[in-house]
């Protein structure tokens, strides 16, 4: 399965998708922006390897590139792309590929896709673009509660 990026197609999925799992559960408006953003920067590159592509995204080519490549292995290119290439942090990584699974299921609920197997877990602490088992915490009790005193229970101070 080839991934599309027909402007308008594209957009009507992630319109979807965004009212079906960000609104209908009652997420708030910077989840729904930044599930937003994930899928239209996939999307975008997609579009971009599939007609010629910049020269560190022509090393991510694998069988993703090829008409049989399926949505995961077009994911996991991506997700490789912005680990090694982009060095996002393991964080930012997890939460794409969870954001990417989530929306593989509503494809699969939508009938785009007959099914869809798991993307391949990010692995904290390992070399770019090795990947494996997600770690269970992504930040210490001790962390966590040393941001919420320091940016408030809403972060909205952090954010600004």
């Amino acid at each position: 399965m080839q991934v599309e990026n027909r402007s308008s197609d594209s957009k009507n999925l992630i319109e979807g998708f965004i009212s079906s799992r960000v609104r209908g559960r009652g997420l708030d408006r910077r989840t729904e922006r930044a599930y937003r953003l994930d899928l239209e920067h996939f999307y975008a590159w997609a579009e971009q390897r599939r007609s010629g592509g910049t020269a560190s995204e022509k090393n991510f080519v694998s069988e993703a590139e090829t008409e049989s490549g399926s949505w995961e292995d077009w994911m996991e290119a991506y997700l490789d792309y912005l680990n090694k290439e982009r060095k996002l942090s393991f964080s930012t990584l997890y939460r794409k590929n969870r954001v990417f699974g989530y929306y593989l299921s509503y494809l699969v609920k939508q009938g785009i896709i007959s099914d869809c197997r798991s993307l391949k877990p990010i692995k904290e602490g390992e070399e770019p673009g090795r990947r494996g088992e997600p770690s269970q915490a992504l930040l210490s009790k001790k962390e966590a509660d040393a941001f919420f005193e320091r940016y408030g229970d809403d972060g909205a101070a952090f954010l600004s």
